[in-house]
């Protein structure tokens, strides 16, 4: 899919893109049965519900949109709130949405001519608006007119917001992943929690140390029981970071570079997903089932996990759920070299403003960009995430912590973006769905790959 594709986008032409949404949805499905695709549609469910709150008593009123429905989310409430405080003569109407909800009802409001003034994106979900012109350039707006300097982001930062060399959406904060350690259990099992393993056999050895049964029988021992697991090794957490990494480690990547073809069925792809098969196979791995979410949080609450492929946001879970797992329990660190590379997933929350509104009305919003992006130098970390300025990333408090240092070092020396397109949204579901399919067992990682490669050279090939 080309990013010079332009124009303006029509009610037939968004109802298609709904209709293909859900027949890579449906596909999908299919795939994680490991059978035909389905034709059945899926019994509607409820909307989730909206959060609405008002904030502040102004004249100047704006709305914003999210769908930051977790602990980031109560911090950009509060980032919001401070923003009126300071500013008395402005109104924000700040409306969180489920992210499902949230990319139906963005171009919906934008085509009925009543958008928000103020949008927070997934990164990913930029692009789908921005390529149809529903979205503002910002390069004026924010960096001509010197509300935010340019030389504070770095030029991946830029890539994040940027469609066809304009700039759309402005870095709010980083989502990463990294590797989750707990100290206590390394040691019992007498390993060096100060040495950990960064390389794929080193942690793959490790998985086989920390994995015990009931009779305390490692999976390379006689004797092991595979059904009575009392401890296992490792978590990969959410596939969809942890595979993209490795992916990327053992040289693979979706498409090829001008992404005219997919690449998924390539041997260095199927090489990076046998790999956490492989250690699912010999029982180290948490019970992964659909929709290939494993039991992490709980596992590792319980000293029944060891080692963990996590995000970030990960952080939240110690500081409001269990602040017993806090170092010296549990140290993070850069994610290890699996492959023949390092390479780490990384990606960002984008501020956009909808075509359309007034020239006043943008000024504005682009003053409460501003400040929030001035704001992420205690908001980012607060919500799980590395700020998304330079100068930020160098603040004390980012070098000295001890979960966003190694982080914020990993990102600049081999994190690496995804492929954004405006039909992101079906290439994910196809490739997610045959890693779950092969990482459940469902089917082998070279059939689901496979098949996954023919639907997503489809989407390309339009």
């Amino acid at each position: 899919m080309s990013q010079n594709q332009q124009g303006s986008i029509s009610r037939r032409e968004l109802l298609k893109r709904a209709g293909l949404a859900t027949t890579a949805a449906t596909a999908a499905a299919g795939l994680l049965t490991g059978g035909a695709l389905s034709q059945q549609q899926a019994e509607p469910t409820a909307e989730p519900t909206a959060v609405v709150n008002t904030l502040g008593g102004g004249d100047k009123k704006i709305s914003v949109w999210d769908g930051l429905g977790g602990p980031d989310g109560e911090t950009f409430a509060k980032m919001l709130k401070q923003f009126v405080e300071q500013n008395p003569d402005v109104q924000i109407q700040h409306e969180t949405l489920d992210w499902s909800v949230y990319y139906q009802k963005v171009p919906t409001s934008i085509l009925a001519g009543s958008p928000p003034d103020l949008l927070v994106n997934d990164a990913y979900g930029m692009p789908q608006f921005a390529d149809r012109k529903m979205l503002r350039p910002l390069d004026d707006l924010i960096f001509g007119n010197k509300l935010l300097p340019k030389d504070d982001f770095s030029a991946d930062e830029l890539k994040l917001g940027t469609w066809n060399d304009h700039i759309y959406g402005i870095p709010l904060w980083n989502p990463i992943i990294g590797f989750w350690m707990n100290n206590d259990l390394v040691q019992k099992a007498g390993l060096d929690p100060k040495k950990p393993p960064m390389t794929g056999p080193e942690f793959a050895e490790w998985a086989v140390r920390l994995t015990t049964d009931k009779q305390g029988i490692h999976p390379d021992q006689k004797g092991f029981d595979p059904g009575k697991v009392e401890q296992y090794g490792v978590s990969m957490g959410w596939i969809f970071h942890s595979q993209l990494s490795t992916l990327w480690q053992f040289g693979g990547d979706i498409t090829n570079a001008d992404h005219t073809k997919c690449t998924l069925d390539a041997p260095e792809s199927v090489q990076s997903l046998e790999y956490w098969v492989d250690l699912i196979k010999q029982h180290t791995h948490v019970p992964l089932v659909p929709p290939y979410v494993p039991a992490t949080g709980t596992s590792y609450a319980s000293n029944k996990l060891a080692m963990v492929v996590e995000g970030s946001w990960w952080l939240n879970y110690f500081n409001s759920e269990n602040p017993k797992l806090k170092p010296p329990v549990t140290t993070m660190w850069e994610l290890p070299q699996f492959g023949s590379k390092k390479s780490v997933w990384w990606t960002g929350h984008v501020m956009s403003i909808p075509a359309g509104g007034s020239d006043e009305k943008a000024d504005t919003v682009a003053k409460l960009v501003a400040f929030l992006s001035d704001q992420t130098s205690w908001g980012a970390p607060e919500a799980g995430h590395l700020p998304a300025r330079e100068s930020q990333k160098d603040l004390p408090e980012i070098q000295e912590s001890w979960w966003l240092a190694p982080l914020a070092q990993q990102q600049r020396e081999f994190g690496r973006l995804e492929w954004y397109s405006p039909d992101y949204n079906q290439i994910q579901n196809y490739y997610m769905a045959a890693w779950g399919s092969a990482l459940t067992l469902q089917s082998s990682p070279q059939d689901a790959l496979a098949q996954a490669t023919k639907l997503i050279d489809g989407v390309l090939s339009r």
